[in-house]
C-alpha cells in the first residue's frame, strides 16, 4: 500500500515512527519499532504475530511526501487481502490525522 500526504517528510516519518503521534490515527494494529533510517525508512514488528511491516518515506517535495508501506511473512492469499485493505483504511486514518480532507482520499 502506498499513499502520498501534504506534509513535509519529517511529519510524515514522526506519524509512524513516534509512538504517542501513531497511537492518535493508527486503530486495532501494535506496531514496535526495530529499526529506522531518520525520514527514510522504518521497520516495525506487528503484534501480536511474526509479520513485519517496511515502511519506505519519499520526499516529493518540500509539503509532499510519499509512505509505502510493504508487509512481509504473510502465509496466504487470505492474509494478504486482509492487510492490504486494512493498510488502505489506516492510510485513510492518517490522512485525517494530518488534516487532509476526506474528499482527497
Amino acid at each position: 500500500a502506498s499513499k502520498t500526504f501534504s506534509v513535509p517528510v519529517e511529519q510524515l516519518f514522526a506519524a509512524f515512527v513516534d509512538h504517542d503521534e501513531r497511537e492518535r490515527w493508527l486503530e486495532g494494529v501494535e506496531l514496535r519499532n526495530r529499526t529506522n533510517q531518520l525520514h527514510k525508512s522504518a521497520r516495525f514488528d506487528v503484534l501480536p504475530g511474526e509479520t513485519r511491516l517496511a515502511v519506505t518515506f519519499v520526499a516529493k517535495g518540500p509539503q509532499k511526501a510519499a509512505a509505502q508501506l510493504q508487509q512481509d511473512r504473510l502465509g496466504s492469499a487470505e492474509e494478504v487481502a486482509h492487510w492490504k485493505a486494512l493498510w488502505k483504511e489506516q492510510l485513510a486514518h492518517l490522512a485525517t490525522f494530518l488534516g487532509e480532507e476526506p474528499s482527497r482520499l
